[in-house]
């Protein structure tokens, strides 16, 4: 049924469906750049969430979904994700857990080599990488490094490395586990 915009259509009255009980129960947790946000009564400027998308013939989208529009999305086969996202500018919905990982994940990133100089050479060798990469410092100096291992090998690890900044100066060495 279509909805309107008065009390008749858009009061709760406290329905229950065996569809929207799954979808509760999948969603639980989720977020929406972390925070929750409520946003059904908010229609200020300042509002990030407020902000228009164009649409058809030079219209501009409000920033609120549209019942009839995420409904044929959904039909073709696009996830509440991907409509979520095309109604409220990209934004990204993750489950508790998911933020919560990639906020742990954001603490033990450290820059990777811009030229993945270490992933090529080590892929002409049939290495594959048993680390990630880590920095070491000696007498004032900044190094870069990596493991590898050969597939299958255990016992021992090839280690790659150069100054930092000097991508096409690589060195190797194998250690023993």
């Amino acid at each position: 049924a279509d909805l309107c915009d008065t009390a008749q259509c858009q009061v709760y009255r406290g329905t229950f469906s065996a569809r929207s009980d799954v979808a509760i129960r999948e969603t639980a947790g989720e977020t929406w750049d972390d925070p929750c946000q409520y946003v059904s009564r908010c229609g200020r400027p300042d509002c990030p969430y407020c902000k228009g998308a164009g649409g058809h013939n030079g219209q501009t989208w409000t920033g609120r979904l549209c019942q009839w529009g995420a409904r044929y999305m959904a039909d073709q086969g696009a996830s509440y994700r991907e409509i979520l996202a095309l109604y409220y500018g990209g934004v990204q919905v993750d489950t508790a857990l998911e933020a919560a990982i990639g906020a742990e994940a954001q603490k033990h990133i450290i820059p990777l080599n811009p030229a993945a100089a270490f992933e090529k050479a080590g892929a002409a060798l049939g290495l594959l990488p048993a680390s990630r990469e880590y920095d070491v410092v000696l007498d004032g100096q900044s190094y870069r490094a990596q493991a590898y291992r050969s597939p299958g090998e255990r016992t021992w690890q090839h280690i790659v490395y150069c100054k930092v900044g000097d991508w096409g100066n690589l060195r190797w060495f194998k250690r023993q586990n």
